[in-house]
């Protein structure tokens, strides 16, 4: 039997009070086999951990994976893959709905956030031509909240909360907070991966710069202008993440035992246990 992860149970959504995965202490486990992508930017899946999204950053393209056994990158086959070129020349990031309606896209480039609507639910093959649903641009990450009301993104320097008055509906978005100044004040940043829990209280940042997992407290709940001026956890991962780009966990909350990283340099998804 497959158990969903919190972000989705029986089909709804389920908010949970702890304080997400814990990631003070990851330890290594695996990669995806061979070469993934010439160039993984970001990575998604779907919420049984049968399906993996991948932005190739080479080939301006998502790539579709299925894994034979939920959360485990040794057991991917690749299925299909679309190119966003026409769309964004340089694409970062990625997300799939937690139904696998829709995916979205974006980059530093086309100063936009895409959208693909799927008629057959995480079946890439089945993808529209994309649509424009937000104007804000150079973009190297992108993650939705558990209720589909709250979009993160942002790179550099800089992170973005959207608002989304028709959950999961990104032309209803208004643009809540943009963070000002440096990221953290104790030290440089760079957003290429970035994710959030499921109560909305603590923020998971990938900083290409120094190769590192950051965790931020959020006082106030999915509000990007609460977030605490320094980390709370930072893990260098550079040891056997050599470009940390994107960035996932197998749930989105404490029971989380998996984080995934899509590895640039390495071309592959580095898998690490977390507590």
């Amino acid at each position: 039997m497959i158990t969903l992860p919190s972000r989705l149970r029986m089909g709804v959504p389920v908010v949970d009070t702890d304080n997400g995965p814990d990631v003070s202490s990851p330890t290594y486990s695996t990669k995806s086999a061979g070469s993934i992508a010439v160039s993984p930017q970001d990575i998604s899946f779907s919420s049984n951990g049968l399906n993996m999204y991948v932005m190739d950053g080479s080939a301006d393209a998502v790539v579709w994976f299925t894994l034979t056994t939920a959360w485990d990158v040794s057991t991917l086959t690749q299925q299909y893959n679309v190119s966003v070129a026409t769309y964004e020349s340089a694409p970062k990031g990625i997300h799939i709905h937690p139904t696998g309606e829709k995916v979205w896209f974006c980059g530093t480039s086309g100063d936009d956030i895409n959208e693909f609507t799927l008629s057959t639910p995480y079946a890439l093959a089945s993808a529209t031509s994309p649509y424009v649903t937000s104007t804000i641009g150079n973009l190297s990450c992108l993650h939705f909240d558990v209720t589909g009301t709250h979009v993160y993104t942002g790179s550099g320097e800089v992170a973005y909360e959207l608002s989304l008055s028709t959950a999961w509906d990104l032309s209803t978005y208004t643009l809540e907070h943009t963070t000002t100044g440096v990221f953290d004040t104790a030290k440089d940043t760079d957003i290429t991966g970035i994710f959030i829990n499921d109560a909305g209280t603590k923020l998971y940042i990938i900083d290409n710069k120094d190769d590192d997992i950051r965790q931020y407290t959020l006082s106030t709940p999915f509000d990007l202008s609460s977030k605490s001026a320094t980390a709370d956890v930072t893990v260098d991962l550079s040891t056997n993440s050599r470009d940390p780009s994107g960035l996932f966990f197998n749930a989105n909350d404490s029971t989380a035992t998996k984080m995934f990283i899509a590895d640039d340099s390495g071309n592959d998804v580095d898998v690490y246990t977390i507590p």
